[in-house]
């Protein structure tokens, strides 16, 4: 999958060149360390059908949290919000004519949020996306790919005596989501994170759009066409589909 490392190698120096520009103009980064997407890039591990790769965190610093955030952050002297992407361990194969589950490997997914202040306190949330386990252990539908708040970062947290207030966290619901890997987690955050004002040069620069398009078309045409497939028996056109029955089936959690 030379063609996906490729990709993410002129993700990480697109994103460099747009990062150095965002500092130019508002005085402060928007990417914290992207060193971290480069040794993403130069150390994963490539054959003619995958790739496996780990992501440390990469953070996306927001400076002016979203509306509606709690608790406001003009009242709790929050400065901004760390927002943290991490992979563990994701294997994509290559495409092929079949319609089948595009990853073979997702160990973890992980969005991580957390308040920076003039003072020790912190506020933390934890999103992440997982690729469905068949285990006795757990009696509940799920989809394929769910995003899911919550789950082990801040269980372990709670661990530790983090006070999270008066919220109930439960690791409910398993929200259908297309899987994601690092070009597509980055994009997640900039869309559903930023602020457009601050955002807006990156998603809508061209280079940008077309390689976050690509990466769609490798995750994200499968599992739609998959989705499609449970509520369509024929297919009027001309490609001759064969699929993956029991990807299909799994992609809605049946």
């Amino acid at each position: 999958m030379i063609a996906v490392k490729e990709l993410m190698v002129r993700h990480h120096k697109l994103l460099t060149e747009l990062n150095t520009s965002f500092i130019q103009e508002h005085g402060s980064p928007l990417f914290i360390d992207l060193a971290k997407l480069a040794e993403c890039c130069n150390s994963c591990d490539v054959d003619d059908d995958t790739i496996t790769y780990d992501a440390p965190k990469i953070t996306v610093r927001n400076y002016f949290p979203p509306a509606h955030t709690i608790p406001a952050s003009n009242s709790h002297g929050i400065q901004h919000i760390d927002i943290a992407l991490s992979l563990n361990n994701i294997t994509i194969r290559k495409p092929a004519a079949k319609i089948q589950d595009p990853l073979t490997r997702l160990d973890g997914f992980d969005i991580t949020l957390q308040t920076q202040h003039n003072h020790p306190n912190y506020y933390y949330a934890s999103w992440h996306l997982d690729k469905r386990i068949v285990s006795e252990r757990y009696s509940l539908i799920e989809p394929e790919y769910h995003l899911t708040f919550g789950g082990r970062n801040m269980e372990k947290l709670y661990a530790q005596n983090m006070d999270f207030g008066s919220a109930l966290i439960v690791r409910a619901p398993r929200i259908m989501h297309p899987p994601m890997d690092v070009i597509l987690g980055i994009d997640f955050i900039l869309n559903q994170f930023i602020d457009r004002e601050y955002s807006g040069d990156i998603l809508e620069n061209v280079s940008y759009r077309d390689i976050v398009s690509t990466m769609r078309g490798y995750l994200w045409k499968p599992f739609a066409t998959g989705l499609a497939k449970n509520f369509y028996t024929s297919w009027n056109d001309s490609h001759n589909l064969s699929f993956d029955d029991e990807f299909c089936k799994n992609v809605v959690g049946d």
